[in-house]
């Protein structure tokens, strides 16, 4: 494992405790996590490219808490998550480049499993809620994701995201 991918993870898992720990505070404390990222790493055009492949993590959040699915103490849907996604894209070349090697069967099995994981770890430290039963918002977010991390793979994977 390469330093960008050690760095990567811990910046990951920092953003990703920030927003489960600090909810309120998350938005604003994230911008400079992020920031981060791009001043360390080097590959800054083509992370900066891949940005927008976070757009389908943050329509499937969306739809969830437009659906009452997912909920959040604040009302509303939070610019923090949004944020955690922007971060959550920046690492499919870092920490989880090993997954691009993948086939789709695989990854479909690692999202659907760690994805709904973590939403449940969120819930567990408050940062966001459940509108359905347990099993069935373990269900949506794990088909969800079986989807959502091959697609994101796959984007991630094109030639226009990749080093010339």
């Amino acid at each position: 494992m390469n330093k960008f991918a050690v760095i990567n993870f811990f910046l990951f898992q920092l953003v990703w405790f920030t927003c489960a720990l600090l909810t309120e505070y998350a938005s604003w404390l994230l911008l400079p996590l992020i920031a981060l990222h791009f001043a360390v790493f080097k590959h800054r055009s083509r992370d900066f490219k891949l940005l927008p492949i976070a757009s389908v993590g943050i329509a499937f959040d969306f739809l969830m808490f437009k659906l009452g699915i997912l909920t959040f103490n604040e009302g509303f849907f939070p610019a923090w998550l949004c944020l955690l996604w922007l971060m959550f894209v920046l690492s499919l070349n870092y920490s989880f480049e090993w997954m691009n090697k993948l086939n789709v069967f695989i990854n479909a099995l690692i999202g659907g499993i760690f994805g709904p994981l973590s939403y449940f770890a969120a819930v567990k430290f408050g940062a966001l809620g459940m509108g359905v039963a347990q099993t069935q918002f373990l269900f949506i977010y794990a088909l969800g994701w079986a989807l959502i991390m091959p697609l994101l793979i796959y984007l991630n994977n094109r030639p226009y995201y990749k080093l010339s």
